[in-house]
């Protein structure tokens, strides 16, 4: 196949002449040049060149110098975690990703070096919601430039929302060619001079969109309404009745061979797919002639060759073409095609479980819940909780819990759970079992009276070790840090967090809580650190658990010894949850001085007197003591004398918290 000779990235895209968009181009590398800016959203009704585009500003990009890293959703793979994230994800990703986030910041990191990073998604409305939140975790921590492109109508969907809402990103708008930009590429695609009546009548029919006037370019072509007469190209005959581009790309599928069609089938359902995987179930001729007429497109990520469709319009033109049956003989022949091919291949097993349950095959429940782990091993908690529910064993109840927990889906969860530990079973077993419960309990349902009496009862067993002892402990801790027992907390206590924990869920709390104890002992330097080498990230099993690290904004007192500025590395900030609640963020404002752990608004605090960032490891003294404020009460982080290089009083917005809120005072 001609792909394996030569491909690069996104190379095997149409050759069909790219013209008119020289203004857009320098626009959009201007801005991705531009540190402490959002970065680009390309927006554009569909066919009207946004891949393209994106192409353009990639290799723009490059001859800059900048590390360009570039990626797509895929609608028929939004099921299964960091389907399109192999060239974001460390090699090997590994099944375990609960660092996955840390160790993808800091490759890219590493990659970049110097250079500006700029991580680029076409169709990014059609990215699982891991993906996207890898993307975020990038723009973030690693200080990742995105470029992105998405269809207009869909500026609506997770993915789009979360990176317009930081900001990470600002709208371009990509619009239609005008009538002189449409002549020049009818010139350049037919390689001679077009007749200007014909130039207006294609404008016309087509409103200025690229892909529209290909696809009736080559239609009119193949049935000679248009040809060349002398040096002319012109249009001979009646104008098409308005016809949509969705009714020419119908008209173009429904002419393909059956072959053709079967292959198309497969990819659309699957995308991307590996293209070993494709060629076991068809004749590689069939997918060069596919490539020839772009119908597909084949990559390079790392070492692995990828399918995708030629465009999104396709690959929704195919499945809707798809009746039930049709569907589920395609996703059996995937399955049997993905077991049974002799090339590795990421997530092999959870694809092949997902495809047999999608062609409603029986599959034995020991492999749904395997499935089910490693779904939510790779963060995907809903998925895992779809293939646990298939099951009803011990093990995919299990599995269900956990998953549940990591949704917030906490009363299902607490039933659950409960009924796991009135079953019994040896203390080792039931150990993790009774963390997580405490955990769903105290964070989830805020019921820490009951949240403790489920650890005292584990804890009244039989003795604990290795990793049963480390995953109690974690809950312990937390309770312990953030109900009644913080004052008693020293170095000592944190150990556990050093352990193994294999448990993602519970893994998911500690990370939240290593910064927050470190805090609370003096040491934010090692917060600071942390994040800003991507060693600590937002927590990805158990999202609720990013509200333990959402970003804490604050403010100077009246007489302000911090002024506002921007950052290059701004310091993360750790909020507190209290009481089961966490208070929400009050809006950003230029007085602000703001952590940007999450990449709020991008500025941190300064020190008038030397200009320079004040970061958190400016902090020299521990927490000396906590209290307890009311919305009225303006004091809620006060520095001791000496105690940091910018003098003055910090105080949290009192803008929505709930009274008897806890603070810290250092």
């Amino acid at each position: 196949m001609r792909a394996r000779e030569d491909v690069d990235g996104r190379a095997s895209r149409p050759a069909w002449p790219f013209l008119g968009r020289t203004a857009e181009i320098r626009a959009a590398v201007a801005q991705l040049r531009r540190q402490g800016e959002p970065g680009v959203l390309l927006v554009g009704e569909a066919g009207v060149g946004k891949s393209r585009l994106l192409d353009s500003i990639v290799s723009r990009c490059r001859d800059e110098g900048m590390h360009v890293v570039v990626t797509a959703g895929a609608e028929a793979s939004r099921g299964l975690p960091f389907a399109t994230m192999g060239i974001l994800l460390p090699e090997p990703a590994g099944d375990d990703t609960a660092n996955i986030f840390a160790a993808a910041a800091g490759a890219i990191r590493e990659a970049a070096g110097d250079r500006t990073c700029v991580v680029v998604i076409d169709d990014l409305d059609q990215l699982d919601d891991l993906s996207a939140a890898l993307v975020q975790h990038l723009a973030a921590v690693a200080g990742a430039r995105v470029l992105a492109a998405v269809r207009a109508g869909v500026t609506g969907a997770p993915a789009v929302t979360a990176l317009l809402r930081r900001p990470f990103v600002q709208t371009t708008e990509v619009e239609t060619l005008d009538r002189p930009t449409v002549g020049a590429l009818l010139t350049a695609a037919l390689d001679g001079p077009v007749d200007g009546m014909t130039i207006d009548r294609l404008w016309r029919v087509t409103r200025g969109n690229p892909l529209f006037l290909r696809h009736l370019v080559e239609e009119c072509r193949a049935s000679g309404t248009l040809r060349r007469v002398g040096e002319v190209w012109r249009w001979m005959g009646r104008m098409p009745i308005q016809r949509g581009l969705r009714t020419i790309v119908a008209d173009l599928l429904a002419g393909l061979m059956e072959e053709e069609a079967r292959a198309l089938s497969y990819v659309a359902h699957a995308e991307p797919v590996p293209l070993d995987l494709i060629e076991a179930l068809v004749d590689p001729s069939v997918l060069v002639k596919l490539e020839q007429r772009s119908l597909i497109t084949v990559e390079r990520v790392r070492r692995d060759l990828l399918v995708r469709m030629g465009h999104p319009l396709y690959a929704e033109e195919v499945r809707a073409r798809s009746g039930e049956d049709h569907r589920r003989s395609v996703y059996r022949a995937l399955s049997h095609a993905v077991t049974h091919t002799s090339s590795p291949m990421d997530g092999a097993r959870l694809r092949a479980v997902t495809w047999q349950l999608s062609a409603g095959d029986p599959v034995p429940g020991d492999q749904v819940v395997q499935a089910a782990a490693e779904a939510l091993a790779r963060c995907d908690a809903p998925l895992a909780e779809r293939l646990a529910r298939h099951s009803g064993t011990t093990a995919a109840v299990d599995v269900l819990a956990r998953a549940l927990v990591a949704q917030n889906k906490a009363d299902e969860a607490e039933e659950l759970l409960r009924r796991r530990m009135a079953a019994g079973g040896p203390p080792p077993e039931l150990a993790p079992v009774a963390a997580l419960r405490a955990l769903n309990l105290f964070w989830n349902l805020r019921r820490p009276a009951e949240a403790e009496e489920v650890v005292r009862a584990a804890r009244a067993g039989a003795p604990l070790a290795g990793e049963a002892a480390a995953e109690l402990a974690v809950a312990e801790l937390a309770l312990a840090a953030f109900g009644d027992g913080a004052a008693d907390l020293g170095p000592a206590g944190l150990a556990c967090l050093s352990t193994g924990v294999r448990d993602g869920v519970i893994a998911s709390v500690r990370e939240p809580l290593q910064a927050y104890l470190d805090i609370y002992l003096g040491r934010p330097s090692l917060v600071v650190d942390g994040y800003a080498s991507g060693r600590l990230g937002a927590p990805r099993v158990w999202s609720a658990m990013g509200a333990a690290t959402a970003p804490a904004t604050c403010r100077p007192s009246p007489s302000p010894a911090v002024s506002t500025g921007p950052s290059p590395r701004p310091a993360p900030a750790i909020g507190r949850r209290s009481n089961g609640r966490t208070p929400p963020a009050p809006p950003c404002s230029p007085s602000s001085w703001a952590s940007a752990r999450c990449g709020r608004d991008g500025r941190a605090g300064r020190c008038p007197t030397s200009g320079k960032p004040t970061r958190s490891s400016t902090i020299t003294c521990p927490f000396r003591s906590r209290s307890t404020c009311s919305p009225s009460t303006r004091p809620a982080w006060r520095p001791s004398a000496g105690s940091t290089r910018a003098a003055g009083c910090w105080t949290t917005s009192p803008a929505g918290f709930p009274p008897g809120r806890t603070c810290t005072t250092i």
